[in-house]
């Protein structure tokens, strides 16, 4: 891995970050592989995954009526490998979710990408993103992992 593809990498995720904050649907829609037929993603809060960048466009314009916004946001822990044409990425990170009618949510959010880089740059082509469920925050030591 280069520490150019890298950055490149991390430029989109930041736009990624950047669009979600500012509920700016046709830039997330931007992100995301022109040329693959399916993408994949999965916010926490549905029960299925988006399929579409059409799908994600609405999702992302919806967005503003489930939350306010993210604040306080600290990364925990990435990771990120570049393979060749494709690179995947995880980041663990803290913040609290405002939602328009509701107690802010506070805690720690999971988020894994996979990224396909085309000659005009790296895309999207899956996302995850989940919360720690209550009952499982003790971790496993780690000879158990």
């Amino acid at each position: 891995m280069t520490g150019s593809e890298e950055e490149a990498v991390t430029a989109v995720m930041r736009s990624f970050s950047r669009a979600v904050g500012t509920f700016d649907a046709d830039l997330m829609v931007s992100l995301w592989d022109p040329e693959a037929e399916t993408i994949v993603y999965q916010p926490e809060e549905l029960h299925h995954a988006i399929y579409s960048r059409d799908a994600l466009h609405s999702y992302i314009r919806n967005l503003p009526h489930v939350i306010r916004g993210l604040y306080d946001t600290r990364v925990v822990d990435r990771k990120l490998e570049v393979c060749g044409e494709f690179a995947h990425a995880y980041v663990r990170f803290w913040c609290r979710i405002e939602r328009p009618d509701d107690e802010p949510v506070d805690g720690q959010v999971r988020q894994t990408y996979l990224l396909r880089k085309r000659p005009s740059g790296w895309f999207f082509v899956q996302y995850h993103e989940s919360r720690q469920v209550p009952g499982f925050a003790t971790p496993p030591s780690r000879t158990e992992m």
